[in-house]
């Protein structure tokens, strides 16, 4: 078994529209992109022949990540999902093309 930990510090920028600012049930959409830096990689693995090892570096990735985020609720839940734009992993070191997504659920009453 293997886990790759990544850390990025990361800013958004998106433009929110909501239905009826002054209403907690009004429809809520937002969309922008995400710039980040790679500040921290781990790696953890765990076998019977060596037991649990853990490793730090970069291991080819991309320092910087770049996403499309965009946002789509009533009320307080809302639908979140971001693609990424670049590539995981470093392109002058490695051939391995991995764009990460992510879709999930945001609760919240703001």
């Amino acid at each position: 078994m293997s886990d790759l930990k990544c850390l990025y510090l990361t800013v958004p920028f998106q433009l929110n529209f909501k239905s009826d600012p002054k209403s907690n049930k009004s429809f809520y959409m937002s969309a922008g992109m995400s710039a980040g830096y790679l500040v921290d990689a781990r790696n953890k693995q765990k076998s019977s022949e060596r037991g649990k090892q853990k490793y730090d570096g970069n291991f080819n990735l991309n320092n910087w990540r770049f996403a499309t985020i965009g946002e789509l609720g009533v009320g307080g839940i809302r639908l979140y999902g971001s693609y990424g734009l670049t590539n995981l992993f470093d392109k002058n070191v490695s051939t391995i093309e991995f764009h990460p997504y992510t879709i999930g659920l945001r609760f919240s009453n703001f």
